[in-house]
């Protein structure tokens, strides 16, 4: 709370409880995110607070401004490679047990390295939890729901699911799919709303027919809807 704000002591001290909470939690989470990056996660330098507004601090990356449609335009080599960068990047929190749980092109930002070979940084943590401390309720799942897994959207509705390190893999199966494929996984628009509805409704995802074999079925095998037997 503000100095000067005209708020109950009661008030003040419940406000200042769930700060606590708060900083606690991202300070744990950024912990991990830190220990567990080479690199591809870009990591948290600072976290702090200013009277009544908390910052955080990261490294600033010279992003590319790449569309969807400019990654599906690159070379087959170069589009894999930068799946196998956001992979891995993305193993390394899952070591952690850290879900970074909004996974989207939005939150993939493309630079380029010394050698002038385009890379990919993963971003925006503000969802993230590790799987020892999810959230408590529905309401504290937040993000792109375009990418949110079968489980998560359970959650969301009430339902007492565990959120697992899968989440994550069913959404970079969407993510990939996009960068692999050029579209969303093939379902059907006029029914479903999101990816996880299909899933939820018993049937399954699939991929272009121009989709290598191998790839295709790593693909299919992430958008499964029971998260064990979904890859690591």
């Amino acid at each position: 709370p503000f100095e000067g704000a005209a708020f109950t002591d009661e008030y003040k001290r419940k406000r200042i409880r769930e700060c606590e909470q708060f900083e606690r939690q991202k300070k744990e989470i950024y912990s991990v995110l830190n220990q567990h990056s080479d690199g591809n996660d870009v990591r948290v330098l600072d976290f702090f607070r200013i009277k009544s507004r908390y910052y955080m601090c990261m490294e600033k990356v010279n992003d590319l401004g790449l569309t969807v449609e400019q990654i599906y335009a690159m070379d087959w080599a170069d589009r894999l490679r930068l799946c196998t960068s956001i992979a891995h990047a993305v193993a390394g929190l899952h070591q952690g047990r850290m879900i970074h749980a909004d996974l989207k092109h939005d939150n993939i930002l493309y630079t380029y390295t010394q050698g002038r070979r385009i890379t990919a940084k993963v971003i925006d943590f503000d969802s993230s939890f590790l799987e020892t401390n999810p959230p408590k309720d529905g309401e504290e799942i937040v993000g792109d729901q375009l990418y949110f897994s079968p489980e998560a959207r359970e959650f969301m509705d009430g339902q007492p699911v565990p959120l697992t390190c899968k989440m994550d893999v069913f959404a970079l199966g969407i993510l990939f799919h996009q960068y692999l494929g050029g579209s969303l996984p093939l379902y059907d628009r006029t029914r479903f709303h999101y990816p996880a509805d299909v899933v939820l409704s018993g049937q399954s995802l699939d991929v272009v027919p121009e989709m290598p074999a191998q790839v295709a079925d790593l693909l299919r095998q992430m958008l499964q809807g029971d998260p064990g037997r979904r890859p690591t």
